[in-house]
């Protein structure tokens, strides 16, 4: 009996497995990539596909690591972290030996983004440093529903931090939009300028009064 039981328990964990491999094989195994990109929630435009792949062919060429972006209108539910695992394996992102490939996955109608690591920095990459570039390069755009901007600034980013870690400098092609905080801090430092001079313009309305009404009494 425990034989048997044994047995049911591999199986059943068995067909688990492969059950969810299928799930993920529904998006994994349908993907059409541009070069480095599968955009299928069509959020770029050709120009920024072709800017975002001459950065990542760059990369990949003082490097050997790979970053692919892969966009989702809905991942239907499953796990997002699981997608880009399985894209990293099925499309064996990176080079086989050291392991460098990234997947950036995002779920649209999930409102959720995934910056999935190969081995070669499970070690060296701290989850804060992932969650600080989500955080400051990509989820401000995506608040914005400037979607594109998000993606090339978290890539750019990306690609920056994987190039340092070889010690190279990589070739940013296209316009990397700047960071909405600095905007901010643009339009902040505008508003204080006026701020400044209303008060000013009202010290001088109040002089040209009084020597107005000075002018008066004298006469």
């Amino acid at each position: 009996v425990k034989s048997m039981i044994k047995k049911f328990f591999i199986s059943a964990l068995l067909l688990l497995s492969l059950s969810a491999g299928a799930v993920y094989a529904q998006f994994a195994d349908n993907l059409k990539f541009d070069g480095y990109i599968s955009d299928n929630a069509n959020i770029l435009r050709e120009e920024a596909k072709e800017n975002i792949n001459l950065t990542l062919d760059d990369l990949n060429k003082k490097t050997s690591a790979a970053i692919a972006i892969a966009t989702f209108p809905s991942i239907e539910g499953n796990n997002i972290e699981q997608v880009s695992e399985y894209i990293l394996n099925t499309y064996k992102i990176g080079d086989d030996e050291k392991k460098n490939g990234i997947v950036i996955s995002i779920a649209m109608e999930e409102r959720n983004i995934n910056v999935f690591l190969g081995d070669a920095y499970q070690d060296k990459t701290d989850t804060e440093i992932i969650r600080n570039l989500i955080n400051d390069n990509i989820i401000p755009y995506f608040a914005k529903e400037d979607y594109e901007g998000g993606v090339i600034r978290g890539t750019y980013t990306l690609a920056d931090e994987v190039a340092k870690m070889n010690k190279k400098r990589i070739k940013h092609f296209g316009k990397l939009p700047k960071k909405l905080n600095q905007q901010g801090k643009q339009d902040f430092n505008k508003n204080w300028f006026w701020l400044l001079l209303l008060p000013a313009g009202a010290v001088l309305g109040w002089l040209i009064a009084m020597l107005v009404k000075s002018e008066k009494s004298e006469n």
